[in-house]
């Protein structure tokens, strides 16, 4: 994971590194972010409910270290955790990032399993048996109408498909920074992987569609947060042979780089005709001003 790294990751997993010159600030980023990832599993939102969730897992983690035959696996979990936040103190690892805490996911489903096996081993009662079971089950129940995925929500595909439904093989097709993946995926056209240290993950889907160019630079080879300095240059090549039609599609775009484009297109003597609006994103349709006669 060290050797991953690179300056665009660090920048976007910014506030899931702990700083390292002050031990409050250390003690209170574990606090925070441990809780959520403890609760993470269960619970999205920070309140009550997720500090509960994550001190029955802290719990049901030192349960794992009272007996013999679960003591080995008690001190993975411990060391899995606070390496967790040895590896976010060194920068390595973002810690509370929701994604990134999927691979502490089985311990904490394991140590409340734990805790939960305890609970109903101390109580020789049937009772406490159905009341320990139907009160994790309400717990549960609570704590899913927290449990939300926004990926089923987004609409990345429909514009995609629309973007090729509508555009005509001579049309120009500029592809904003964020949509590469979705483009590369989707669309019926061959893409090719690049990589690049400019984006987290640290690779780029380049689109093999004529007249199509991933903005800006076609590779991804500078920030999609560049000034306006950098824009100008990055498609003045582009620009300069004219396309009847100019398609842009947005996905997860910055209005102010979406402006700044749309700007530079209609000084190029391109009006914005229509345009088809998203949940995370937007396709656009520029058609070539005619001149006066």
């Amino acid at each position: 994971m060290a050797e991953k790294r690179t300056t665009a990751m660090l920048g976007y997993w910014h506030d899931f590194f702990p700083s390292r010159f002050s031990i409050a600030d250390l003690f209170h980023f574990i606090l925070d972010k441990g809780q959520v990832t403890l609760a993470g599993v269960f619970i999205q939102e920070a309140g009550v409910g997720q500090q509960f969730i994550a001190l029955l897992v802290l719990c049901g983690m030192g349960v794992l270290l009272l007996k013999k035959q679960t003591r080995m696996f008690g001190c993975i979990a411990w060391s899995v955790f606070l390496g967790c936040i040895v590896l976010s103190l060194l920068h390595i690892y973002p810690l509370g990032g929701g994604r990134t805490d999927l691979f502490l996911f089985p311990i904490i489903i394991l140590s409340l399993g734990a805790l939960l096996h305890a609970g109903v081993i101390a109580c020789k009662k049937t009772w406490c048996h159905v009341l320990l079971t139907g009160l994790l089950g309400v717990a549960l129940f609570a704590a899913s109408g927290n449990i939300y995925a926004s990926y089923p929500d987004v609409d990345d595909a429909q514009l995609v498909r629309e973007l090729v439904r509508v555009a005509e093989p001579d049309d120009g097709v500029l592809v904003y920074p964020h949509a590469n993946w979705a483009v590369g995926y989707y669309a019926p056209w061959n893409a090719v992987i690049q990589r690049t240290e400019y984006y987290a993950h640290g690779f780029a889907m380049l689109p093999q569609r004529n007249d199509t160019m991933v903005f800006p630079g076609g590779a991804a080879e500078i920030p999609y947060t560049a000034i306006p300095d950098t824009l100008l240059p990055s498609l003045g090549y582009y620009l300069s042979h004219p396309h009847k039609r100019i398609f842009l599609i947005v996905l997860y775009g910055r209005q102010d780089i979406i402006d700044l484009l749309t700007k530079i297109l209609q000084t190029s003597g391109y009006r914005l005709s229509r345009q088809k609006l998203g949940k995370n994103g937007s396709l656009h349709l520029f058609e070539r001003a005619e001149k006066a006669k």
